[in-house]
């Protein structure tokens, strides 16, 4: 299964920025597969997309865009949609909220060797998002992520460290 993006949708379609957002919030849209980081994050099934691209070459068509876009009545109905997601995964965002570090020390944990490969990838690699299952086992492994006594405590221990490496230069 291949996710996409609205930076995917932008390659894909004949449409700015704003006209990607305008089409996926529209009523015959396909709801998002995944939300994460809050909401702010949506991505789409390669499959649901095709579907709709069928039933809009608009979409892909430069004339046929211009047509429609002229024709366009502006009383379009808004709906909630939510996101169709069997389970749950985690974004950049949600990982930060969950466990209180910086989005550097973020970062450098997601890198790291130990921590589970992102799940799926999207958006040309800028989003990526991890199942719950694997955030929670690196959080058995590394209790200090969930844990702020313990965070402290390795905190007080590298500054320790530091202090002493100095005093050897």
């Amino acid at each position: 299964m291949r996710l996409l993006g609205k930076k995917d949708l932008l390659d894909r379609w004949v449409y700015t920025r704003q006209g990607v957002h305008n089409v996926t919030k529209g009523h015959d849209f396909p709801a998002p597969y995944l939300s994460v980081n809050k909401g702010q994050l949506l991505a789409w099934r390669e499959s649901d997309i095709e579907v709709h691209e069928s039933d809009h070459p608009e979409l892909q068509d430069v004339q046929l865009k211009l047509a429609k876009t002229r024709s366009k009545s502006r009383n379009a109905s808004e709906e909630t949609k939510k996101p169709l997601s069997n389970a749950t995964y985690l974004g950049g965002a949600d990982l930060r909220a969950r466990w209180c570090y910086s989005r550097a020390s973020i970062h450098g944990i997601l890198k790291s060797p130990s921590f589970a490969e992102p799940s799926f990838v999207f958006n040309q690699g800028n989003g990526r998002v991890w199942h719950l299952e694997d955030v929670i086992l690196h959080e058995v492994q590394f209790p200090e992520l969930i844990d702020l006594e313990k965070k402290a405590t390795k905190i007080r221990r590298n500054a320790y460290m530091w202090s002493r490496r100095e005093d050897c230069i």
